[in-house]
């Protein structure tokens, strides 16, 4: 096994993959079934056979390990000249293979139940029950389930027309996910990144994700940050259309007016719902002079043209209306600085990528005299920067990583790296790799491997 693995936790013979299941397995499952109401024999009981079966698991990654290490030293499938490389390309391969289905896989009924998908454990609305408040009306293929405290279907109506058929969107704080599940039926083509940080929601949106079987949409569980967004805004991710729906309120009053400078960078269009102005019973008042004192949004956005889209109702008070604006800039244009988030490379302005949208609405991109058509979708490698991504399934990446894996290993194209891993609305595609044959490769980057073997640990 290579020294990358081997430093990542392997002693005395034992496999780490083991070593890691049973650190995350007790902790995650015992307050699984303790919120159950299982007997604390039961549970112990429950988690021993757990425990069992985890073991049964780290042996066939134990046997992986061996096959993929024997798959690496075929020379007609692989060609390297390089250790380093080669241990480097093992470890990435491995991790790739056998961690995305962890969720499913390693954990079984248990963290099924802990999520919410349909058919095992909680029913939705037990789901339900878990959150503060019901947000957001909660359906599956458009039957109203549950009621929420804001009417969707008027807004989604107003939302919908400007999303393009072959979009990639941002949406920040999702709660149950309506609009993103809406979008993405939709516009079969699109993609959508939907992001929310309450656990109970997220619980929730996945369930119904599930059940509807929507492939088109990423769901991460984590909070939208100033931090991520400029790292974000010098790689090569970029959205068409970055939702805000009554979300810049409960940002960080100091920072509120530069994460929408970075949101203006970030995205060719933003739909921004927010509070009315005299709405004294909305959270956040610290963002109001932001929000809406002198030009508002509009001051900090002066690339883009705005013009409302309509209006909703608030449940705080049936008096006002929030305003659903379009913010729009028509010579949006990404320059990359780095190709990924965590790149140390800074490049030169003759090396950087160019993303520019012609008049039919495609994005082409070009570095240097090099020009080419770019697939729309996000790198998983700076999603997952932003937080935990719990949906798609692993099992449907993990099969969709290996059958793009077929496509390139044939051709000596083996090069494949974890940050040119994206994802499209039609599932996920392997970049940028290239016919490594004779070329003695990059060193390996130990610190990144660990770091990507970290990030799929879900």
């Amino acid at each position: 096994m290579s020294d990358v693995v081997r430093g990542a936790g392997e002693s005395a013979g034992r496999p780490f993959f083991s070593r890691a299941v049973r650190r995350v397995s007790r902790p995650m499952i015992r307050p699984v079934l303790d919120r159950l109401g299982a007997s604390e024999a039961l549970t112990q009981a429950r988690l021993d056979e757990v425990t069992r079966s985890l073991d049964a698991v780290s042996a066939r990654l134990k046997e992986m390990d061996d096959v993929l290490r024997g798959l690496s030293q075929r020379t007609d499938v692989f060609h390297y000249t390089s250790t380093a490389q080669l241990d480097t390309e093992i470890t990435a391969l491995k991790l790739m293979v056998t961690k995305l289905p962890w969720i499913d896989e390693l954990y079984a009924d248990d963290t099924r139940i802990k999520e919410g998908v349909p058919g095992t454990g909680h029913t939705l609305t037990a789901l339900i029950d878990q959150v503060a408040e019901v947000y957001q009306d909660v359906t599956i293929k458009d039957q109203l389930i549950a009621e929420g405290v804001r009417a969707c279907a008027p807004r989604a109506k107003q939302i919908l027309p400007v999303i393009g058929k072959r979009d990639v969107v941002l949406e920040v704080g999702s709660s149950f996910g309506y609009f993103a599940r809406h979008i993405a039926a939709a516009n079969p083509d699109v993609l959508v990144v939907s992001v929310e940080k309450d656990p109970a929601s997220v619980a929730l949106q996945r369930h119904l994700l599930a059940a509807e079987g929507v492939e088109n949409v990423i769901l991460v569980q984590g909070e939208m940050s100033l931090d991520w967004l400029r790292k974000v805004n010098q790689s090569c991710t970029f959205f068409d259309t970055v939702l805000l729906l009554s979300v810049l309120h409960h940002m960080p009053p100091d920072k509120v007016a530069r994460m929408i400078e970075e949101f203006g960078a970030l995205g060719r269009s933003l739909v921004v719902e927010a509070p009315a102005p005299n709405e004294a019973g909305a959270c956040g008042q610290g963002t109001f002079d932001v929000l809406h004192k002198g030009d508002g949004i509009a001051g900090l956005l002066t690339n883009h043209t705005s013009r409302p889209l309509g209006d909703s109702s608030t449940h705080l008070d049936p008096e006002l209306r929030r305003e659903i604006v379009l913010f729009e800039n028509a010579n949006f244009s990404r320059r990359s600085q780095r190709s990924y988030i965590g790149d140390p490379f800074l490049k030169p302005e003759n090396q950087q990528f160019e993303f520019l949208r012609d008049k039919k609405g495609t994005w082409n991109f070009t570095k240097g005299e090099e020009a080419a058509p770019y697939e729309p979708g996000v790198s998983l490698w700076d999603i997952r920067d932003l937080g935990r991504i719990v949906w798609p399934s692993p099992p449907l990446l993990r099969a969709q990583f290996r059958e793009e894996l077929d496509k390139v290993a044939p051709e000596g194209r083996t090069d494949v790296r974890p940050w040119n891993v994206v994802y499209t609305a039609k599932g996920l595609r392997i970049i940028d790799t290239k016919n490594v044959r004779g070329d003695a490769g990059q060193p390996a980057d130990t610190d990144r491997v660990r770091n990507w073997l970290a990030m799929l640990d879900v």
